[in-house]
């Protein structure tokens, strides 16, 4: 794709990022930009294939992908902030910008996000700058799709599983430990990373191996510059049991082990296991599991987040505390109620 053909494509994107920087005057608030991240991808592909007569299917597929991508991360990511304050990093940047953020922000906020997106960008320019025959999709093309799907699955799940941890008050200033965040302490991220080596091998029919710079910058920053690590500097101080948790559980790669162990159920559950050893050399420990198989959801959970409680106050391992927090998943309290009942 020449430079006369990207001028389009960088144009709708400057106009967006342009148009959110005069918003973000008016609302006092450069956290906004992160709205339109995933959207400015959706805007550069779209712009990148209206300019050709016809797209083949592997062309319509990667349209497809980052426009579901980019447009569920800026709507997600626009209603868990609607009504809140400018996030705490725009906060710092603001404060080392000032005075004159206002018009610092098009250049060091707006204007940076829009050169990097423009960079990380490069398998998706390179896909719709190629005329080629492609009446179905090539191993490459397959490759992606599959790779996308995972990266996908896990950051959409990521985000769900820690917004409904969030609505229950009894989880205010607790980890989530449990389902993906078991295998990784950063899903979401993890998986935004990996969708886009989706987008990369959809470039690689067309031997577009140089845009590999596309992914490698976008996976550098989500794990070392404004993802992971920024991040967990921040949750170090605030979550109590964190230190525990990172040792415990890796940062962006999940632990396949845990991934394996689960895919097998409950019945090769670690934390289950364990847990039914100690219940067998505590008589307490065992009365307490009987009383809790026998209680409803609701009751069951309140009485197992009292004990996490417990725990945290006593400053007992993040692992130990695990132990009882997979006590909240109903095939395990299924599990336990059927190893109950066949020793009864």
């Amino acid at each position: 794709m020449d430079l006369q053909t990207l001028s389009f494509p960088l144009l709708c994107s400057g106009l967006l990022f342009f148009t959110f920087w005069l918003l973000s005057l008016k609302l006092n608030n450069a956290g906004i930009v992160d709205v339109i991240w995933g959207l400015s991808f959706v805007v550069l592909a779209w712009a990148s294939a209206w300019q050709l007569d016809s797209l083949n299917i592997e062309q319509v597929l990667l349209l497809m992908m980052v426009t579901t991508w980019g447009t569920r991360l800026g709507v997600h990511i626009g209603l868990r902030n609607l009504g809140k304050p400018e996030d705490y990093r725009y906060q710092n940047i603001r404060k080392r910008l000032s005075p004159g953020f206002a018009f610092k922000s098009l250049v060091y906020v707006f204007g940076l996000q829009f050169v990097l997106s423009a960079v990380i960008a490069s398998p998706i320019f390179w896909v719709f700058s190629k005329q080629y025959s492609a009446d179905v999709p090539s191993t490459w093309a397959v490759l992606a799709m599959i790779i996308w799907t995972i990266g996908f699955y896990f950051e959409v799940a990521g985000d769900y599983q820690l917004q409904q941890f969030k609505k229950k008050p009894e989880n205010k200033g607790q980890l989530l430990t449990t389902g993906l965040w078991s295998l990784t302490r950063h899903p979401n991220y993890f998986g935004d990373g990996l969708l886009w080596w989706g987008f990369y091998c959809m470039a690689l029919p067309s031997h577009g191996y140089i845009t590999i710079v596309g992914p490698i910058i976008m996976n550098l920053f989500l794990r070392r510059v404004s993802g992971v690590d920024l991040l967990e500097k921040r949750l170090k101080k605030v979550k109590p049991g964190f230190e525990d948790y990172m040792k415990s559980t890796p940062a962006f790669v999940p632990s396949f082990r845990k991934l394996l162990s689960r895919s097998t159920g409950p019945s090769d559950n670690e934390d289950f296991l364990r847990l039914i050893q100690l219940a067998k050399e505590d008589e307490d420990l065992k009365s307490w599991l009987v009383s809790l198989a026998e209680m409803e959801d609701f009751d069951r959970h309140s009485v197992i987040q009292g004990k996490v409680d417990e725990l945290n106050l006593k400053e007992a391992p993040q692992e130990h505390i695990h132990i009882f927090k997979c006590l909240m998943e109903q095939k395990i309290i299924e599990k336990l109620r059927g190893i109950l009942k066949s020793s009864s």
